[in-house]
């Protein structure tokens, strides 16, 4: 056990650690929880009392004999724990002398498809189990291919469970070369593969004795070395999503929010969408005082040299740089609720901060994930599908497709009475063109029903149908 060191040192040492958003996915069994006991165990992330219990609880309900059963640590649901198997997203957190990691325990049934979408979104990085028992089955193409659909790049194998075959290299590198085999028309740009023993510890924070055969790295190394950066280059294009107008008295009017990617320097002139107003950066303020630039991932308040209109959900880009306006966006959509799409209801759609009225204009295809992203016909929308959609707004809104932005390329569907939210998408081509029908297609009660609407109740904010064209 290492000394014990000062908080005046612990605190200089985890400010210059980086930051590492990783999730476990795999099928049912195959050791995901763990896994993740194991990687806090050996990194020695667990207080005495945690130990203490898992040593009781290990006894009294663990599935791994004599041995501590290191799931426990993870599965914090009571039924998770009855039934040995993750049903919510869990997240937990740990640490080595270069990198802090934040790491989620996603669900491996199906069932729970939207939690592990959910998970992904978060992560930048991706540690799929296969148990080698088992080799590559049907969820690990699942799990593969919603990896790839949230923008996931980078992902490590971990071969799980090799003890149970006796650390048989042959079994090893036909489960490699059997994911590669499969993988090779989803968007990973690097692969790690590592064979493992969860429950004994083998190849997890040590290299193992027992895989003489395997030069790899052990699992923590792996991580460890992970060079994934957040922050884009200055080069990338400018996207700063305004969350908040500040303006605590006469003297001081700037607007607040986090910059979701590339630079943004005192002087640059700025184009404000959708509004299309241009004008100059005079002051990037932030709480711990003024800067000369901000880069992704910063919190800031941009103070400019002259008043124009800017409100909450605008986003500034540079004035040299160009963003789509969009009504009509095809969108890959989850289904996340337990209600299931209404086609001829009208959806708040929240892009960034901007919340725009909207419907679900057509359903062009379903994913099926089980065949690594194949189309099939089928009506409807319901909990967990992912679907091809055509999405109609009411109006055009600034917006990137999810491969050129991540952050201005997703929104999330909200109904409008239960305020749940409904549904997540990522944004695939945007169409700036207004697709609505005309009032040529309406009735004259329709256009009358339509002028009521807006007069009596202008809080439900309907389009006015006699303007379009």
């Amino acid at each position: 056990m290492s000394a014990i060191q000062p908080i005046s040192n612990v605190i200089p040492m985890n400010e210059t650690k980086k930051l590492l958003r990783l999730m476990t996915c795999g099928s049912v069994d195959d050791g995901k929880s763990t896994l993740i006991g194991r990687l806090l165990y050996d990194t020695q992330s667990l207080f005495d009392d945690q130990l203490a219990l898992l040593e009781d609880e290990s006894k009294r309900i663990g599935n791994a004999g004599d041995a501590l059963d290191f799931s426990l640590l993870v599965d914090g649901l009571q039924s998770e724990r009855e039934q040995g198997i993750t049903i919510d997203v869990a997240y937990r957190y740990f640490s080595t002398d270069q990198t802090k990691f934040i790491i989620a325990d996603s669900p491996g049934h199906e069932q729970y498809t939207r939690n592990m979408v959910t998970a992904a979104s978060h992560s930048s990085v991706a540690l799929i189990l296969i148990d080698a028992r088992k080799g590559v089955i049907t969820q690990t193409k699942r799990h593969a291919y919603l990896c790839s659909l949230m923008g996931i790049e980078t992902v490590i194998v971990a071969v799980n469970k090799i003890d149970l075959v006796d650390y048989q290299e042959s079994v090893y590198e036909s489960i490699k070369q059997d994911f590669l085999q499969m993988s090779h028309t989803l968007a990973f740009r690097h692969i790690d593969f590592v064979p493992v023993s969860a429950l004994r510890g083998d190849n997890i924070a040590s290299r193992s004795e027992q895989m003489p055969w395997y030069q790899g790295e052990f699992l923590l190394r792996l991580l460890d070395n992970m060079n994934i950066c957040d922050a884009t280059p200055a080069s990338e294009s400018f996207r700063f999503p305004v969350q908040y107008v500040n303006r605590p008295d006469q003297a001081f009017r700037g607007f607040s929010g986090t910059v979701v990617s590339g630079t943004i320097r005192q002087g640059d002139e700025i184009l404000v969408l959708p509004s299309q107003k241009r004008a100059n950066v005079i002051e990037i303020v932030t709480f711990d005082g003024n800067l000369s630039r901000a880069v992704e991932g910063e919190a800031i308040t941009l103070v400019l040299d002259r008043e124009i209109d800017i409100s909450r959900g605008d986003v500034v880009i540079h004035a040299h740089q160009d963003m789509a306006l969009g009504q009509l966006v095809k969108a890959e959509l989850v289904w996340l609720n337990e209600t299931a799409l209404q086609l001829d209801r009208q959806y708040d759609f929240l892009f960034s901060h901007r919340a725009i009225q909207g419907r679900i204009a057509s359903v062009d295809a379903h994913i099926d994930i089980h065949e690594l992203g194949a189309k099939v016909s089928k009506d409807g929308i319901a909990l967990n599908d992912i679907a091809e959609v055509s999405i109609q707004l009411q109006e055009a809104v600034p917006l990137d497709t999810f491969e050129q932005h991540s952050s201005t390329g997703s929104f999330i569907m909200i109904d409008r009475i239960s305020h749940d939210t409904v549904a997540g998408g990522m944004i695939r081509s945007i169409d700036n063109v207004d697709h609505r029908e005309t009032n040529e297609t309406l009735s004259e009660f329709e256009l009358e029903l339509n002028q009521l609407i807006r007069k009596h109740f202008p809080h439900w904010q309907a389009l006015d149908v006699r303007k379009q064209s």
